[in-house]
């Protein structure tokens, strides 16, 4: 793992982060999410600004071939 300052979105594309791929850590959780709860998130974009998104917690396991964080 490596932490990246950004990651590039081509024009029209999209990125899917992920356990096993890119994917966030987030730090400093002042509670224990479950699968099903949910969290805003705010990204900022270098043309399109600030967009803010709920972050969806799933089941461990899911979508990935996994970390071992978390699961």
């Amino acid at each position: 793992m490596m932490k990246r300052d950004g990651v590039e979105i081509p024009p029209g594309g999209a990125v899917e982060f992920r356990s096993g791929g890119d994917h966030l850590m987030l730090f400093g959780a002042r509670k224990t999410y479950r699968p099903g709860d949910g969290f805003p998130v705010t990204l900022e974009f270098a043309r399109s600004g600030k967009v803010e998104i709920v972050v969806e917690i799933g089941a461990p396991g899911l979508g990935g071939r996994g970390t071992g964080h978390g699961e």
